[in-house]
């Protein structure tokens, strides 16, 4: 199994255990004697997402309310079950205007979002992003895949794996008005022009978050690129998309590759109708993210003079969650339970 992880042990140290004497772990305490890390069932938090419905984001709630479940917290799941950015705003909106003591936002595109955040921000509603980010926005941190790196990482494996030396002409389907799955597909296509001269990049395909109109773009772009001989599909959708346009041109040669790790495309790859995706720790994504929210609502960090007054977060900006390469060789230990 090939594995890239980036374990941030320094991030939130102290915020589970710390120290160690005889060879037990002695829980923090704070100067009456209790733990810090021990909230009340009346405090409400959120997860936010939009295509509230779609199985990727099971990992992400299971994660986030683990870490809810061990600070003793309550953690609701909602948003917006449509891939439409004004519906999702308005989702967001509307659980800030119920005043919880923390937001876990995902954002469909950046900027729409930039506003909504920093209004939930100034009303007290404290925002940490997962997985798709606002970055200009005033949110406290953003946890997730580094996708640029997911992108040039999936490029070398398919070198290594996928491509012969000759090189050969690789299609490419996303949404690249979403700035995670955007960001994968520029670092795919960037280690591609930097290190493989013999690869052949196609302009994107973009799915539109739409199957069917996915799929007929993606059949498009094979009737017109004969020698296309793989797929990087750079989100879930984008998988069935290819899928879908290879079984409705005969062209069973290609080879896919995706990212996610979904129950439905985990069975994709044991069907032999994808090669492998890359495997993003979605349960970090959501435990991370609701420590770091629990320990910036009781002001538990505290890294240096007057952060208020300068307006910057105490918390770190950027937390990688860690990514995997998934194959029909180590499927089974990827799938999700069922929660």
């Amino acid at each position: 199994m090939k594995r890239i992880s980036f374990v941030l042990l320094a991030v939130l140290a102290g915020l589970l255990v710390l120290g160690c004497s005889g060879g037990s772990s002695t829980a923090v305490v704070s100067s009456g004697g209790e733990t810090p890390y021990r909230g009340d069932p009346s405090e409400v938090y959120y997860m936010n997402a939009f295509l509230s419905g779609h199985p990727f984001w099971v990992g992400c709630r299971l994660g986030a309310e683990a870490a809810a479940a061990q600070l003793g917290v309550t953690l609701r799941y909602g948003g917006e079950p449509e891939y439409d950015v004004n519906k999702a705003v308005s989702a967001f909106e509307q659980i800030v205007s119920t005043g919880p003591k923390g937001v876990l936002l995902t954002c469909i595109s950046p900027e729409p979002f930039i506003e909504p955040i920093n209004n939930a921000i100034a009303a007290g509603v404290p925002v940490i992003t997962f997985d798709s980010d606002s970055p200009d926005s005033k949110r406290l941190s953003f946890v997730s895949t580094d996708n640029s790196f997911l992108g040039s990482f999936l490029c070398d494996f398919m070198a290594e794996k996928l491509i012969p030396a000759g090189g050969a002409t690789i299609g490419v389907v996303g949404r690249p008005d979403q700035l995670n799955i955007r960001q994968r597909m520029d670092g795919f296509a960037a280690r591609a022009a930097a290190r493989y001269p013999n690869f052949k990049v196609l302009d994107i395909v973009d799915n539109k978050g739409d199957i069917p109109l996915g799929t007929a773009n993606v059949v498009a772009m094979l009737q017109a690129n004969s020698d296309v001989s793989v797929i990087f599909a750079a989100d879930g959708i984008a998988a069935s998309c290819a899928v879908q346009a290879l079984e409705e041109t005969g062209r069973n040669d290609i080879k896919i590759m995706t990212v996610d790790s979904t129950q439905d495309i985990l069975d994709l790859i044991k069907a032999g109708k994808l090669y492998g995706t890359v495997a993003q720790n979605t349960f970090n994504m959501g435990y991370w993210a609701m420590m770091q929210m629990y320990a910036y609502v009781h002001g538990l960090v505290d890294p240096f003079n007057n952060w208020e007054v300068e307006r910057t977060s105490p918390m770190p900006p950027y937390i990688n969650s860690g990514v995997d390469i998934v194959t029909a060789n180590n499927a089974d230990a990827f799938v999700v339970p069922a929660k």
